[in-house]
């Protein structure tokens, strides 16, 4: 990490605009104008719960800050599982960097769910499979954050509801 670097988490998708704009229209030196973040799509301070960090795609780019946040602080203590979802193996995003600090960290958890590659070892699907069997009893003590495509968020959100977690319990973020 490089102190006052801003790195962009961005898919190139055929016909997006932003798409379009950053990868074929910017160039180095180009001057870019951006507002902050000004939303509640932060961690809990004090991280007095385990999470659950749902994503699909680009979304997992806020949960890799918080995971720096956490591992450079001292504060992966609590546990943290991270279920990432995209359709193909080559989509998996920060891949190597989640994997070894599941195996540095008892408290880190990675799980990843991938749509539409048939060769896939592990889970086949959308991320609901994995939290639907691994957190499927709410606990007091944790709070799930969702950020990715709405159509996920909101199906995640209305599952959660149904499985007995409380709007207390959840945080999210959509785009899309």
């Amino acid at each position: 990490q490089v102190e006052g670097l801003i790195e962009l988490c961005i898919v190139n998708l055929d016909g997006g605009l932003a798409s379009r704009y950053f990868f074929e229209e910017v160039c180095v030196g180009t001057s870019i104008s951006f507002k902050g973040p000004a939303g509640r799509f932060i961690l809990p301070d004090p991280l007095e719960h385990d999470l659950v960090l749902i994503c699909t795609g680009t979304g997992v780019a806020p949960f890799r800050s918080m995971l720096h946040h956490l591992v450079a602080t001292d504060q992966l203590t609590r546990s943290v599982h991270l279920i990432f979802g995209t359709r193909w193996e080559e989509g998996i995003l920060y891949r190597e960097e989640f994997e070894t600090l599941s195996k540095t960290n008892d408290h880190f958890r990675y799980d990843i769910a991938l749509s539409r590659e048939p060769t896939w070892p592990g889970p086949k699907g959308y991320v609901h499979q994995i939290y639907e069997r691994d957190h499927a009893e709410p606990r007091p003590d944790v709070r799930i954050l969702i950020c990715g495509w709405s159509m996920m968020v909101d199906d995640a959100v209305e599952r959660l509801l149904k499985m007995g977690y409380t709007k207390e319990h959840l945080r999210f973020e959509l785009y899309g």
